[in-house]
């Protein structure tokens, strides 16, 4: 009974370690602008030991409404999570641009690697009528994955960014989850210290509706994956 304990605790340890992300966005403070607003800039301390990470807001379109520049009541404390009010019959969207700093400046600071995952890329249905969220991640290039035989996302890459598109309108789950792959994708480049995110959703319905993103910074493997070797995606060698 003792060594099964022992093994128990193991796996579970080891599965909360697994879980932990790259880089954690907690504790915003507002650095300039108004909060909310399209140029506002928020400061994310420690997200890395010795890397702060700056969110400033580009733009916010089809009578969206930026709520809360990271929603914590639910879904990861870790992940960044901006909350929109996205209006009835519109296209309501917000872009940010996430940049990655020496702790208490502004200098920015290139990261070896940044996998960003766009978590609950979901819907509502109310009626007949249904709403479509969306992410877009653009590194500037990079490579994409997804389960391609989820029945959840389609993503499609225009110039260099990527934008995972929910086709169903059907809400997927209760509650934000890193193993709902059907509802997930993942963005990875190497040597950036910046990158564009837009978190956004296509509404038909005749309301208006609350909805968040939740954007997670660590690397997933799929089912169906658009990568042949995920885990082969970055390697290290001796030439001899």
């Amino acid at each position: 009974i003792i060594v099964l304990f022992f093994f128990t605790l193991l796996v579970t340890a080891s599965s909360v370690l697994q879980a932990q992300p790259d880089y954690r966005f907690e504790n915003p403070v507002l650095e300039s602008g108004t909060d909310g607003a399209v140029g506002a800039v928020y400061r994310f301390p420690n997200a890395k030991p010795g890397i702060d990470a700056l969110v400033s807001v580009d733009a916010i379109a089809g009578g969206a409404i930026l709520s809360n520049i990271d929603r914590t009541a639910d879904g990861f404390q870790e992940a960044f999570q901006p909350q929109l009010k996205v209006a009835s019959l519109s296209n309501g969207y917000a872009d940010f641009t996430i940049t990655f700093v020496l702790a208490g400046t502004n200098t920015p600071q290139v990261q070896t690697q940044v996998d960003a995952t766009g978590l609950d890329i979901d819907g509502q249905t109310t009626g007949a009528t249904k709403l479509y969220e969306y992410n877009s991640i653009d590194m500037g290039g990079g490579v994409a994955d997804f389960n391609t035989l989820g029945g959840q996302l389609t993503v499609a890459q225009a110039g260099t960014a990527f934008t995972a598109t929910n086709f169903t309108g059907v809400l997927y789950g209760a509650s934000v989850d890193t193993s709902a792959y059907d509802v997930m994708f993942t963005v990875m480049r190497g040597n950036i210290s910046s990158f564009k995110f837009r978190a956004g959703a296509n509404s038909l319905l005749p309301g208006p509706s609350t909805r968040y993103a939740s954007l997670y910074f660590k690397r997933f493997h799929y089912a169906n994956s658009l990568l042949s070797a995920p885990a082969l995606l970055s390697f290290n060698g001796n030439v001899k």
